[in-house]
């Protein structure tokens, strides 16, 4: 109960009162290791897969680093499609920005397959070289970027 200096439109009230209130406690819990299992964790393989084709695709056969793409990009889109049901929000979620990063890596590195394929190995050993050293780099920063724009 608390007092007040008003009425409240009620004229046959004078002086301060106790009046009664009514209040709603809403208390929300977040499950953490749910989200950080089955989202996050997946999606940092596929990460350090992409990572490691850039090690160990072979220079001479590009079609065979795309194929081992496609079936990261497969597992991917199943898992952000499930995301998407999970979730059903209204707009774009901060974690499907990791998602899209992800699918343009995909592509960049399955582009640069064909791309070292038709120049030639010497070009395939500069090019593997600087991507893996940015690669991480590139990454964490985009995500930084993406992680400044939408909470700041």
């Amino acid at each position: 109960m608390e007092s007040y200096l008003s009425n409240f439109g009620n004229a046959n009230i004078q002086g301060i009162n106790q009046f009664p209130e009514l209040v709603f406690s809403i208390s929300i819990m977040r499950k953490f290791g749910d989200i950080l299992i089955g989202k996050v964790i997946p999606l940092t393989i596929v990460l350090l897969l992409l990572f490691t084709i850039l090690f160990v695709r072979d220079r001479t056969d590009g079609f065979n680093n795309v194929i081992g793409c496609s079936g990261l990009f497969f597992v991917l889109i199943i898992d952000h499609i499930n995301l998407r049901e999970s979730v059903a929000p209204d707009e774009i979620m901060f974690l499907e920005y990791a998602y899209f990063l992800s699918y343009a890596l995909l592509l960049f590195v399955a582009a640069t397959s064909f791309d070292i394929l038709k120049r030639g190995e010497e070009y395939g050993i500069k090019t593997d070289s600087m991507i893996r050293k940015y690669f991480w780099t590139v990454v964490l920063g985009i995500m930084t970027v993406v992680t400044a724009m939408r909470f700041w």
